[in-house]
């Protein structure tokens, strides 16, 4: 099991230590808790957030999840920046 977390540079870190401390073992709790931490640390971190999961297992679920992001880009307009 893995994640992604989109957000700045702090949130990311937070997230990998988070994770690691876990011993890699990524669940909806844990997730919850990295972006809790995240809010209460940081202004730029909302304390609301929308958590997407999926059972399905993909060959390649980075390139499916990109695919999906400049589909939704597309349809309403906006841009993905950094790197993909």
């Amino acid at each position: 099991m893995g994640c992604t977390i989109f957000g700045n540079r702090f949130t990311q870190k937070l997230a990998a230590e988070e994770i690691a401390l876990a011993g890699a073992k990524v669940d909806r709790s844990l997730i919850e808790r990295i972006f809790q931490k995240a809010g209460e640390r940081t202004a730029s971190v909302s304390r609301q957030h929308t958590i997407l999961s999926s059972s399905l297992i993909k060959a390649d679920a980075r390139a499916d999840l990109l695919a999906a992001l400049q589909e939704d880009c597309k349809e309403s307009g906006w841009r993905l920046c950094g790197p993909q």
